[in-house]
Formats: C-alpha cells, structure tokens, sequence
C-alpha cells in the first residue's frame, strides 16, 4: 500500500512547485494582472504567503496551509519514525542526491526553508521504500489523513470565499486538489481498500470541479484573452507580459497534475474535453492548445503543457509512412493505417510501436491497386480496406471492400460502385453493427452507398443534398455524420438515410474536413487547418451540435485521416509538405 502514497504523492507535488520569480511582484505595474491584483500570484515563499493572510477574510486559507503541512509531516513520520538510523534512511539520502537538481526549485506550501522542504520532499518520496504493517506508521497515516482532509476541507471554504483576491482562491484550489489527492492515498494506505486507481478517481470529481471553478475565475478568462487575442492592436497585451504568462503558467500547472492523475485511473475518463477556459472570444484548452506551449517555453513550464507525440517516420523503412490515406483504431487501442505508399496496411500498437503490416489481396502480380481507406468494426476488430484496382488488360478500375481478421487474415470481399473520384468508408456499430457505408463522389455530388456486412447491396442517400462532402463516420448511437467542407455543416443520418439533422462547423479561419467520434461518448472530432497558417486544428462537438472546443497545434500541413481510441487520444494522419514539395508523413496523437 506504501506505494501507492508514492505514487500519488509524485502527481500531487507538482503542484507545489512553481517557478515564480519574487522580483516580478516589484514590476506588477500595467496591464490586466495588475487591475485583477495578482501581485501575491508571483511570490514562490510560503513564508510571504502567510504574511498576506489576514486574520478574518484569509483564516480558512491559512488554516489549510498549516493543515497541509501537518499532513505532510506524518507522511514524513510514517516513513522514519523509529527507522531514522536504518538502511532506509541512507537509501533516502542516495535519492535525494541523484533528484537534489530536479528538485532544487522545489518549494513546498510549508513554514520550513526551501533546504528543509527539499529533503522533506525527497523523504516522501521514498515511502515505498517502508512496509507499512507496524502500528506506529498505521497511527502516522491515520493523522496523515485527518489533517489532509482539513486542509481540504478548509481549502473548499477558502476556494468559495467571493471576498478573497484572485490570488487567494487559486492558492486555496492549488491546496484542496493536493489535499483530496493525498487524503484519498492515506485513506487506502492504512487498509481500508483499494489501489491507485481507485485513489485517484475518487478524487478526480473534486479535482474536476476544482478545475471548473479555477476556469471560470474572471481576472483568469482575461489574463488568456488578452494573451491570446488576434488583433494585431492588442494594446492590453502590450503590459504585464511576463506576469501574465506567469499565471496562465499556473492554471496550466494545476491542469498538468489532474491530467496526469486521469492518466493512471486509464479508461473511462475522458481527457480530451477537458474543461475550458473561456475568454468571451473562444474557449482554450490549458492542456494541448499549441499556443500555450509558447507560453509555457518563456517560462520555463513546458512540462505543464500536454506534448503530442507521434509515430511513423523512425525505424526500418518497411515501418515507416508513405503516403497514409487513411486511419483507424480498435478495441485494443492498435492503430491501423491505410498506406497507399507501399500498398499496406500498418498496424501499430497504442504506443506507436510497429506490429505488422499485410497487403490487400490481388487475383495475380499484374493487377494495379490502390488503397482508399480503412475502417474497424467494434467488438470482432474485423478490418475493412477500401481498395480500387485495375487488372491487367481492363480500361476501367474497379473498387472492392475486402474484410480482414484482426490477424489479417481475409474473411470476405465484395465489389462496390466503381468511380474516379474520392471514396471514404466508415462502419456502423451499435444495433445496425456492421452496416459498411461509402462516402462516394460522382459528377453530380457526394452520395452515401450503404451495403449489409456480407457486401450485399442496401440503399444509397444524400444526392444532391452536398456541396462538397469530404469525410463521413458512423456514430455508436447508430447515426451517420458527413462533413461538408464547403457548406460548413456536419449533416446527420440513420443507416437507412433518413436525414435527422445538421448543424454548422464553421469556425473563423478554419476548414475541417476529416472526422471521427469517441467510441465511449457522445462527442466527435473533427479535423482540419487554419486558413492563414495551415496550422492542424481540431474542434470537438456533441453529436447534438454542441461546440466543447478548438484545439490548435504548432504542425502545419493536411490531415488524410483521423481516429479516436478508447481512452479519448486523437490521432491525425498527417502530412507535412516543405516548399520544394518533399513532404514527410506521420501520425500525431493528441
């Protein structure tokens, strides 16, 4: 159980190290952050902390700090106590040595000096290290707890307090996540029950609404309106430049370590509409939106920000992305990418490591073929390639769905309308499972071609209701989604091709023009870039048309595809071209 306190105490921790510079609260001068008063915001010194809080408006703040502190003290004791002189403490000394410039900026909410508060810190964290079975370190956890639960609970009153400044109720929402965190890890460490999953998703819903509130906070809406603001007369922003960033820096911070708390409790949370800071002009996400990392890097806080990642252009020359026309994920989290570079389809696991690959099927050597674009099917993971090809001797190119096992192995294949133009195949899952749907460009339009599992024939709808129809996918709730780049609309159908609705995806400056949903919610993405700087962009929506938010990356160039994976991460089959036409092709995951 020892270790799970380690654990949480390593994602909770982030929070009480900031980067703040006490000079800047001398230089607090212009601008909005000094009109909202977040002077105090910039002094990194528990010690000056205290010495702002006043004796009525600021005591529940300031009992929560000694509470927190408390706790961290029989945190100290349940890993000592009588085992002060014992291999233990020389194996804590060792660590402190190799983590003492990591952590040499480390500056704990406590009373103590930043020296006592880096070999508290390090003690911590070699909790582990105890087994946790003697009555002493049980008795230190209990204490632990209680005190970590009045912190929060005093951190809760503080957080509500209208009349603290600004700076006060972000030090008390900073205080109340480690607090819940920590209470939550003593609680299952002395034997109630559990493991490090379930402390942090207890905790996640107070962490949550922590989140809400700290967004909502206004001196906080105007610090990201103001940094963020397009006109090029951005006369506010010209003041309190580095102040400013320092606060978003914080807010982004406070994001970080609940982020990375969902990412141990794993699926089931949705992490990808986060909540937002809105600033009246749009709604920013702290945790991926590609502006913040600028930010973050002129402070010295690029670990706050969530950075993509991405995969296909390392390893063997098999391994890599030629030409990706298409992408898809399944059950087990494998990435399936439609290569028409090299005729494959590329499966990778959900770190991005390549696992195999396998080629669509040909009656002989001859034959030309092109892959179109591929699709999963839920629960049987079967493989669904859309492929156009051209036999020897023939004029004409002829198109085919061809089904795979997951151990691409082929099950079936049938032949679908034969065209010139661009197809897009999507599969539906829910009561109408398996339904294959082809997204068709003819001379007249778009249309949508339905076909039951076997590849029989069914119905085809939307002619003549697109004017420029690009991608199309088919929801868990048995609907049907087409993006229309030119309309701005994302139009809905059943199976059947009944049309239930549309609703506008028009954001300024943006074309979206790939899409796919989360297999475990209501919500879709979509995919696209920014006019003026081509820079890759995504919007995520409610099936009911609801905006959540954009979120704007720092890669410029197309995306061919687009998936969700179960656990909410985005990835964008993406291609990057330089101005001599040489373009590289990988797969970014947000």
């Amino acid at each position: 159980m020892s270790a799970i306190i380690t654990s949480v105490f390593k994602v909770t921790i982030g929070l009480a190290a900031t980067k703040a510079r006490n000079v800047l609260a001398e230089r607090l001068k212009e601008g909005d952050v000094t009109d909202q008063k977040f002077r105090d915001l910039i002094v990194s010194d528990i010690k000056d902390i205290k010495s702002k809080l006043d004796a009525l408006s600021r005591k529940d703040l300031g009992a929560a700090v000694d509470y927190f502190e408390t706790g961290l003290r029989f945190l100290n004791d349940a890993v000592y106590g009588r085992h002060s002189d014992s291999a233990i403490r020389r194996a804590a000394q060792e660590s402190e040595r190799n983590e003492e410039k990591r952590l040499d900026e480390l500056t704990l909410p406590s009373a103590t000096s930043p020296e006592t508060t880096v070999v508290l810190a390090s003690e911590v964290k070699n909790i582990q290290l105890i087994n946790l079975v003697d009555e002493e370190a049980k008795t230190a956890l209990s204490d632990a707890k209680e005190r970590f639960k009045l912190a929060r609970e005093k951190a809760t009153d503080a957080s509500n307090n209208e009349a603290l400044s600004t700076f006060d109720q972000i030090t008390a929402i900073r205080y109340r996540v480690m607090a819940a965190m920590l209470e939550y890890a003593a609680d299952i460490a002395v034997g109630t029950a559990g493991d490090l999953r379930s402390v942090l998703k207890r905790a996640l819903p107070e962490c949550k609404q922590c989140l809400e509130k700290l967004h909502s906070l206004p001196a906080v809406q105007k610090c990201f309106n103001v940094e963020f603001e397009k006109s090029q007369l951005n006369v506010r922003g010209r003041f309190g430049k580095d102040e400013r960033r320092e606060i978003i820096s914080i807010v982004c911070q406070i994001n970080r370590v609940i982020y990375d708390a969902t990412q141990a409790v794993g699926r089931g949370v949705n992490v990808w509409f986060w909540p937002y800071v809105d600033t009246g002009e749009e709604k920013v996400d702290p945790l991926r939106d590609g502006r913040i990392s600028k930010v973050l890097h002129k402070v010295n806080m690029e670990h706050c920000w969530v950075t993509p990642w991405s995969f296909g252009l390392e390893g063997e020359e098999e391994h890599k992305l030629k030409n990706p026309c298409g992408i898809a994920t399944n059950t087990t989290g494998q990435f399936l990418i439609a290569d028409d570079g090299d005729k494959t389809v590329k499966v990778f696991d959900s770190n991005g490591k390549f696992d195999f690959s396998f080629n669509p099927q040909t009656d002989d050597a001859d034959t030309q073929l092109h892959i179109l674009d591929v699709a999963t099917a839920g629960e049987d993971s079967k493989i669904y390639v859309l492929v156009r090809l051209k036999k020897p001797r023939a004029e004409e190119w002829e198109s085919e769905v061809q089904v795979f096992k997951k151990t691409a192995d082929l099950h079936h294949k049938f032949p679908v309308r034969s065209v010139q133009w661009d197809y897009r195949l999507t599969v539906s899952s829910g009561k109408q499972r398996g339904k294959i749907l082809l997204l068709v460009e003819l001379l007249t339009g778009e249309v949508v071609d339905v076909h039951e599992p076997s590849g029989e024939f069914v119905c085809s709808f939307g002619e003549g209701v697109f004017k420029f129809a690009t991608d199309i996918i088919a929801t868990c709730d048995g609907r049907v989604m087409i993006v229309d780049l030119k309309d701005g609309s994302l139009y809905i159908f059943d199976v059947e091709g009944h049309q239930l609705g549309k609703f506008n995806i028009k954001y300024e400056g943006d074309f979206y023009y790939r899409i796919s949903c989360h297999p475990a919610s209501d919500h879709v993405v979509l995919a696209g870039h920014e006019r003026e700087t081509d820079r890759l962009t995504l919007a995520i929506y409610t099936v009911n048309g609801e905006f959540v938010r954009r979120i704007q990356l720092n890669e410029e160039g197309s995306v061919n595809g687009i998936t969700v994976n179960v656990e909410g991460h985005i990835a964008v089959a993406f291609q990057i071209q330089d101005k001599h036409g040489n373009g590289k092709r990988k797969v970014i995951v947000v």
